[in-house]
């Protein structure tokens, strides 16, 4: 096997991929049937390397020219982690905290020194504290100067640009294309779940603006010389948005592949909260309302009557989060609207801390999906979500 042993300029960030292959047959009503087509995702790597002396650069030069047409052994450089103690020639295990990191049972790991100082090793199992190894290592290693990495096969492209500042110094943009079938291992974080389906709760990063858009299936005809005639498709408007999320730990971070496998792309459709205030709270809620009062915006007439917002999320500045079905709504003429619940709501919420949110039934608007980081630390991500309003539980 061949390793790719060049770490990259953390500077110019890591971006990584995950992607799953989804056939999406659209009908005239704009309702969705998905057909997953890859039983695992292929994974990616993106990121630049730069070479600050003659040897590293002439190894670069001699790995590039000698196995481009070959699959790399990729070190998945988000989830490196110091060796915690010397590690012997000869040792069947590795002591590490695998537990939010891609280790898995028969894949492959790294241990990584420098470009010139490494190994390839296989995973046999893992445990909670430690990595069991297929055979033993070759070499010694020392504690804190050593990182210790999953790894994954992949490929890069036909071509390969590198940019050279001088005879020792080379800047090269890379990008390692996943082999099929690897292996990755399975969440065992379960998300929260409304009427039997996951619920996002991850908050979106509000640092830019969040660009919504909604599309309606219209039919046109217009000769432009008389009437237009417009013919409506579906039920409702698809909405679509693009959401950006900032991961601040590890834990964050394993939670939100976790979420992102169990999508497989854009199969599995899941509920999100808009997080937009799309009802004020007229007045506070105790825990045995099963109606509220909200400000009127026009709820009654023009959003209860479709299925795909009668669902809603309550919001708390406290982190209370609470999500209500809606069976009836009425304008009370007095500048207020009465909703009622489904069941006594069962948390009190006050008027002036809580936001009322549409929680939405959506799915990924993308198979590929990335995760950018600028250290192991944390990261972020953005991805597109589509409505799927005609597949809301009745």
């Amino acid at each position: 096997m061949n390793l790719f042993p060049f770490q990259p300029d953390w500077a110019k960030g890591v971006k990584e991929t995950t992607s799953f292959l989804t056939d999406v047959l659209v009908a005239y009503s704009d309702a969705e049937q998905r057909r997953g087509l890859r039983s695992n995702p292929r994974r990616s790597l993106a990121f630049s390397i730069v070479t600050m002396s003659a040897s590293e650069t002439a190894l670069l030069a001699a790995t590039i020219f000698g196995k481009q047409d070959a699959p790399f052994v990729v070190p998945w450089w988000p989830d490196a982690q110091r060796l915690a103690a010397p590690l012997a020639s000869g040792s069947t295990a590795i002591l590490l905290d695998p537990s939010t990191r891609l280790f898995a049972g028969n894949g492959l790991a790294v241990i990584w020194k420098s470009p010139t100082a490494n190994e390839i090793v296989s995973v046999s199992s893992v445990l909670s504290d430690r990595i069991t190894l297929a055979a033993p290592t070759v070499n010694s290693w020392t504690a804190n100067e050593t990182i210790v990495l999953p790894a994954f096969l992949g490929r890069l492209g036909t071509s390969v640009d590198f940019s050279r500042f001088a005879s020792g110094g080379v800047l090269a943009d890379l990008k390692f294309s996943g082999e099929a079938g690897q292996i990755a291992p399975s969440g065992s974080w379960t998300p929260t779940q409304y009427r039997g389906l996951d619920v996002l709760e991850v908050a979106p990063n509000f640092a830019n603006a969040i660009k919504r858009t909604s599309s309606r299936s219209l039919i046109v005809l217009d000769a432009k010389t008389g009437d237009v005639t417009v013919e409506t498709k579906s039920a409702s408007p698809i909405a679509a948005t693009s959401i950006e999320w900032f991961l601040a730990d590890r834990a964050s971070i394993a939670n939100f592949r976790d979420f992102l496998d169990r999508r497989k792309g854009r199969l599995v459709p899941f509920f999100a909260p808009s997080w937009d205030a799309d009802l004020v709270l007229a007045r506070d809620v105790l825990a045995t309302d099963s109606t509220i009062r909200v400000q009127a915006n026009g709820y009654s007439a023009l959003l209860f009557p479709s299925v795909s917002r009668r669902d809603l999320a309550f919001l708390a500045v406290t982190g209370s989060r609470v999500y209500a079905r809606v069976s009836n709504a009425v304008n009370n003429g007095d500048g207020t609207e009465t909703l009622t619940l489904s069941a006594p709501i069962g948390t009190a919420f006050t008027a002036s801390a809580t936001q009322v949110s549409i929680l939405e039934l959506v799915r990924l608007g993308s198979d590929d999906l990335d995760l950018s980081w600028s250290s192991s630390t944390f990261s972020e991500s953005s991805l597109p979500i589509v409505g799927v309003p005609r597949e809301v539980p009745a």
